[in-house]
């Protein structure tokens, strides 16, 4: 099961045409039942939230071996209750049932702000230390497709010592606000020095233009609970 979105960026409200594509990659025939499957709209980043359900379909469809189908959604950007939903980055799921047992991830794509999205690197180099564990914030990449946080710390380095457990956790607020995003840490390897490791994470919701500063945030590094906290100036 795949998806087609057309592209990878939408500005609010624009009509969105999503072609689902389903090939049978066995050897025998292989019944969908119900077709078309339902597919659910997620808010990822923001607690995976579904938005948006496209119900299944009353009827099925028997595909031979190697032969595929395909099938379009139509998306007007609204959630359940008819109303615009927010900026960030929504996957597109199919949960299972009847006889597709498995959940599928088919796809997503990015909702802009309105006003646009911030795009540029920001090298931090500042760092702070709580409880013996000093953490540096080297660089912020602000992208379309969601910030990117580089950080660096001196107290584990590769491979002569065990990596933190849990994952280190972090979010991120815009102008003292909420926290719009907060995630595992995506990427973890040798520092610049080799003498600790660099750790990176990926949030999917951008930054708007018109915001003047940027808050992240360590909650857990490991055992060790922070907040390692960086406030990043935008103006």
């Amino acid at each position: 099961m795949k998806a087609d979105f057309g592209k990878d960026t939408y500005q609010p409200g624009e009509e969105i045409a999503i072609e689902l594509s389903f090939t049978n990659i066995t050897s025998e025939p292989y019944e969908i039942s119900p077709f078309p499957p339902l597919v659910e709209v997620r808010a990822a980043g923001r607690r995976d939230r579904v938005v948006r359900n496209f119900p299944a379909g009353s009827t099925a469809v028997t595909l031979e071996a190697g032969e595929a189908t395909e099938h379009t959604l139509v998306w007007d950007q609204q959630d359940e209750q008819g109303q615009q939903v927010p900026y960030g980055y929504y996957d597109f799921s199919i949960p299972g049932g009847g006889t597709l047992e498995d959940k599928a991830m088919v796809g997503g794509l990015h909702i802009l702000p309105a006003e646009g999205v911030i795009e540029q690197t920001i090298n931090v180099d500042k760092s702070h230390t709580v409880g013996g564990i000093t953490i540096t914030l080297n660089r912020v990449e602000l992208t379309a497709g969601g910030p990117r946080f580089f950080a660096f710390n001196a107290d584990y380095s590769m491979p002569e010592n065990p990596l933190p457990e849990p994952l280190p956790y972090a979010e991120y607020h815009l102008d003292g606000g909420p926290v719009i995003e907060g995630g595992r840490v995506g990427t973890i390897g040798g520092g610049s020095n080799l003498e600790g490791q660099e750790y990176v994470w990926e949030m999917s919701i951008p930054v708007p233009k018109g915001t003047k500063e940027l808050t992240f945030v360590i909650t857990e590094f490991g055992d060790w609970e922070g907040p390692w906290e960086f406030k990043i100036p935008l103006e």
